[in-house]
């Protein structure tokens, strides 16, 4: 019989709740899981592999589907840092036309931004929210308001005043939607334009010209190019 190898277990925090989950590094199966999903190059193949390997890995009851899509991603790099190294290389582009090298440690990479679960409507009236899945945002194709407004429909949770809290079915929901106000529109579309977003700045100087450079990074794919 083969000897057993004991694989560590890490813990991170989700930054939505505040919940504090433990996890396991890839194992060889995940990394194959991996692997065949980014060679396909299908998006909607890579997200089901991601899936696939958050239900593995994650040793606390966790559904990868409950995630937002910043918790999600966050989550799938800790595990990911935690796999094949904190360290990630890769290179930007400078404004001189060359490539910079960039070590970056993945342990510094935060969610950045303010959040929220809701957004005001009309005067006390407002809407509880949840923040899209990744699934939800891999279906977005434009950043038109009909599509923002949309995606409010299928995040909305509950609508409530000082008095009372609203029974709606989906039917009223979008035709409720439609009788709102420019300024609830405009609430709406902030909201889902400034969603956190996992996120870190690079600084420094730049080797070939001697210039600063600022190059923000946004997205799980940024951080792997």
């Amino acid at each position: 019989m083969l000897p057993k190898i004991i694989t560590p277990e890490f813990e991170t925090v989700i930054p939505s709740c505040d919940r504090t989950i433990r996890f396991r590094p890839f194992l060889v199966k995940e990394e194959k899981i991996l692997l065949m999903a980014m060679q396909g190059g299908e998006q909607k193949d890579i997200i089901r592999a991601i899936n696939q390997i958050l239900e593995n890995c994650v040793v606390d009851e966790l559904d990868p589907n409950s995630l937002t899509f910043f918790d999600y991603e966050f989550l799938f790099l800790q595990i990911r840092s935690k796999s094949v190294g904190e360290i990630s290389e890769f290179a930007i582009k400078h404004d001189c036309d060359n490539n910079i090298d960039i070590s970056l440690n993945l342990e510094e990479v935060k969610v950045k931004g303010n959040i929220q679960d809701t957004i005001e409507i009309s005067g006390d009236i407002a809407a509880k929210v949840r923040y899209p899945s990744i699934e939800q945002i891999s279906n977005i194709k434009d950043e038109s308001v009909d599509t923002v407004l949309n995606l409010f429909a299928d995040c909305i949770v509950s609508v409530y005043d000082s008095n009372e809290v609203y029974d709606f079915d989906k039917k009223e929901l979008k035709e409720w939607i439609e009788t709102l106000p420019q300024s609830a529109a405009k609430n709406i579309v902030e909201f889902f334009q400034n969603m956190p977003k996992l996120s870190h700045e690079l600084k420094g100087t730049c080797p070939h010209c001697n210039e600063e450079y600022s190059q923000t990074l946004e997205g799980l794919q940024s951080f792997f190019q």
